[in-house]
């Protein structure tokens, strides 16, 4: 479990685009699960353009402009993690940009500090996921000094105050995220239906704001459907899991159902289970955060359901800033820009698991290069917020048509 291989994801097209099939993907590759400090993806070659209507002269000469781009990842070696960072590298290496990626090692204080020696190489843009509430200010101000566009990769800030700041930020672009308490809500439906009376949670540190959503939606589903949560497991890191969780069945042999709330949760679960007799044996996961070694285990029903997919939107969101940066930031009616939480997770079941098993043997791309460039302004002119919407409330449908494909 602890030795995964980053899939390539498979990726939806988006309505009007083109469905990528089993092709394969030559790219796909595992994201660095080392400690070093960054990683980057370079490519000397500029993009063409793929848009005869396009008024812009660079886009119509076929010369794109290459830009310089900084990143974090909260921590390297987390699956759900690096497949963010997987996708962001690919998705700026197809635009012909670059781009450098801290690794903040799950330590909250050297977002910030990272950060700052990033803008040391004068960037022309940023985006950033932000695990903890604590750290969306200090990093819009160094933005804001710097002068640079800035974009959130999944997380949100998650009080008003900080939110109107960035809406009336000019540099800010937008952001890209799941919905996910929407996340929690529907493995808390699923254990419902499966005649789950009692439950456990087992996730991230207290202030993670997709971990924190992901147990609220869980639990108020749950709950509300007539079940009772019994007891929450946080940890402060992936080193934890195991220990935590085993603390946590241990309080609560008799449990109907355990949910996992991230992708190093999940696998934590299965490999706490394993071998134990002194739990009921027909305890039932579910976790959110799709990992490919996992779904076998879905087939087979050692795990009832796991939802997830969205490790696109970190690359997602670099389009809205590529498109702030080439002057074209994407804003909604009023005029400011938009914090997109409604990318639809992939649900895999026992019924469909072995169509996702041949998308991620297959390796093919859940999101299709023609799609990446179709939320461009340099390669489509007429993009709007509509284009984006379109792509994201179709993710789920679409990427289950692709997996179906590799059948």
């Amino acid at each position: 479990m602890k030795n995964k291989v980053l899939a390539i994801f498979v990726a939806a097209a988006m309505t009007g685009g083109v469905l990528s099939g089993c092709g394969g993907n030559e790219s796909a590759q595992s994201s660095s699960g080392s400690n070093t400090e960054t990683t980057s993806a370079n490519s000397e070659s500029s993009a063409s353009s793929t848009s005869a209507a396009s008024s812009d002269e660079e886009s119509a000469s076929g010369e794109m402009e290459s830009y310089n781009l900084i990143a974090n990842t909260f921590g390297a070696g987390a699956y759900p993690l690096d497949e963010i960072q997987y996708w962001q590298n690919y998705a700026t290496e197809l635009y012909g940009c670059s781009i450098d990626i801290a690794n903040n090692e799950f330590v909250a204080d050297k977002v910030v500090s990272q950060l700052e020696s990033q803008l040391a190489s004068n960037p022309d843009g940023a985006v950033y996921c932000l695990q903890f509430a604590t750290t969306f200010n200090p990093c819009i101000n160094y933005f804001d000094d710097a002068g640079i566009p800035y974009v959130w990769n999944s997380n949100f800030p998650s009080d008003e105050e900080t939110t109107q700041r960035c809406l009336e930020d000019e540099l800010f672009a937008g952001g890209v995220n799941s919905n996910a308490y929407d996340q929690g809500c529907q493995m808390a439906e699923m254990a419902l239906a499966d005649g789950n009376k009692t439950a456990v949670i087992t996730g991230a540190a207290i202030g993670d704001f997709n971990h924190d959503n992901r147990m609220a939606g869980f639990t108020e589903v749950f709950e509300a459907g007539g079940g009772k949560v019994l007891q929450v497991a946080h940890s402060t890191d992936p080193s934890e899991v195991v220990q935590k969780t085993n603390d946590l069945l241990s309080a609560n042999p008799d449990v109907d159902c355990i949910y996992g709330s991230g992708g190093d949760y999940l696998s934590g679960i299965v490999t706490c289970l394993d071998g134990r007799t002194d739990v009921n044996p027909d305890m039932m996961i579910y976790g959110t955060d799709i990992d490919p070694t996992l779904i076998p285990l879905v087939k087979d029903g050692t795990i009832s359901g796991m939802n997830g997919s969205q490790g696109v939107q970190g690359s997602l969101a670099i389009a809205l800033l590529i498109n702030a940066i080439d002057g074209h930031r994407i804003v909604d009616e009023n005029g400011q820009p938009i914090m997109f939480d409604n990318l639809e997770s992939a649900l895999i079941t026992p019924d469909n698991a072995d169509a996702y098993i041949a998308g991620y043997d297959a390796n093919v791309s859940w999101v299709g290069d023609e799609n990446y460039k179709n939320l461009l302004y340099r390669y489509n002119p007429d993009v709007t917020v509509d284009d984006f919407n379109n792509f994201f409330e179709n993710y789920a449908a679409t990427s289950l048509a692709v997996a179906e494909s590799c059948l």
